[in-house]
């Protein structure tokens, strides 16, 4: 099973860390799953880049509110966002 590195992985355009990591772990499931399949690869990016669109989307929404969460402190620290 070949496992796509960060770096080599998609990058969104416009796209904020959580997002591209996202894209990166679907590209993993479904490439190593249909290994050589460009498009199990473009199917990975596609789920993706629309999960990861809604969570950090979702992220956003709730930083921008100035909400106090644990879970999204730890991202902020972790991801320096």
């Amino acid at each position: 099973m070949k496992i796509l590195s960060y770096s080599a992985c998609c990058k969104v355009g416009g796209a904020g860390a959580i997002q591209d990591m996202i894209v990166c772990y679907y590209e993993n499931k479904y490439g190593s799953l249909f290994p050589g399949n460009a498009k199990a690869l473009e199917l990975g990016k596609s789920i993706g880049a629309n999960i990861g669109k809604t969570t950090e989307s979702q992220l956003n929404q709730l930083t921008s509110e100035k909400l106090k969460v644990t879970f999204i402190k730890a991202l902020e620290k972790k991801y320096a966002i």
